[in-house]
């Protein structure tokens, strides 16, 4: 569910920004959201379809305001510095996180009691997985647009399926196969030069 950000955010950078793809873009998406469906299909377990359900409402959620983020932190850029925007949208993810937790989940006791390596993948997280990654992709829309840049989220199903398979053994089926290798293909045919893409199709 979480790598159908690249089709929300591609979605919402051509309606916000204006931007306009490529021909074989719309090639491209498809491709990837098809590799999609068949990572996902070559490996899903479904223990209740209304916790299913309600899980896959918040993740959409998540992902189209996440999309809107993105795309909008591309007209701050001239207003504040990149420590400035991952200040503000870090903290921000935060307080929402810690509000939760307080009020509903209640999972104070749960914190106090963290092991050192419960802190250490804490930190980890949150240094790597969100300041760090975060940070990139802010650096990277000064060179690439936002419904292209949007297609290298695919990396992360990727990514997780195949430490998945190395770290836990899990399956990994022709299908599943099929559908990382059509993913690569969309990021690959999304992200090709315009020009030489007209000169390949000729």
């Amino acid at each position: 569910m979480g790598a159908l950000s690249p089709a929300i955010t591609s979605v919402v950078a051509v309606l916000v920004l204006k931007e306009r793809p490529a021909k074989h873009f719309y090639l491209a998406l498809p491709l990837s959201m098809l590799g999609l469906i068949l990572l996902v299909g070559g490996k899903y377990q479904l223990s209740s379809l209304s916790i299913a359900g309600m899980s896959a409402s918040f993740i959409i959620a998540a992902s189209i305001l996440e999309a809107f983020v993105f795309v909008f932190s591309k007209k701050f850029k001239a207003a504040m510095s990149s420590a400035q925007y991952l200040a503000i949208a870090q903290l921000a993810t935060a307080l929402l996180m810690w509000t939760l937790q307080l009020i509903y989940f209640h999972q104070t006791p749960e914190v106090k009691n963290l092991t050192v390596r419960g802190t250490l993948a804490a930190i980890f997280v949150s240094v790597v997985a969100c300041v760090l990654c975060y940070a990139i992709l802010y650096w990277l829309l000064n060179h690439i647009d936002g419904h292209r840049l949007a297609l290298f989220d695919g990396f992360h199903t990727l990514s997780a399926t195949l430490f998945g398979y190395i770290l836990f053994k899990e399956t990994l089926g022709p299908v599943m196969l099929l559908g990382g290798a059509l993913i690569l293909l969309g990021l690959v045919l999304g992200n090709f030069p315009k020009r030489k893409m007209e000169e390949v199709l000729e």
